[in-house]
């Protein structure tokens, strides 16, 4: 995956509309999950339009990642397969590839 400077990652930040987290805290394999929730937080003054919204549970399930974009695309995640810098790495290429088609159609995020 590449590897995205702090002025690129705060640009590409902005196509972010939502991140929704789930986990049981005491699940030692939600630490991925934890972890990109915790990376994330800290994008909050790059666009302070975007929500995070942690979903933590008191029974066991499956640690997810679910992050919608402006235009409507989604990924999502399974934080048993991905660790914390894949899922930020996958969120900005995913960005960058929005940001290309809005500079292409002559679109603004601002």
């Amino acid at each position: 995956m590449p590897r995205f400077s702090k002025e690129a990652s705060k640009k590409l930040i902005k196509y972010v509309k939502t991140v929704k987290a789930s986990f049981y805290p005491f699940d030692g394999s939600a630490t991925s999950t934890r972890t990109f929730m915790m990376n994330i937080k800290t994008k909050e003054k790059a666009n302070p339009k975007f929500v995070v919204k942690p979903n933590i549970t008191q029974m066991p399930i499956p640690p997810t990642v679910d992050i919608q974009f402006i235009d409507g695309s989604e990924l999502n995640f399974d934080g048993h397969d991905y660790n914390a810098e894949e899922m930020m790495d996958h969120l900005l290429v995913h960005a960058r590839e929005i940001d290309f088609e809005y500079e292409v159609g002559g679109k603004s995020v601002e």
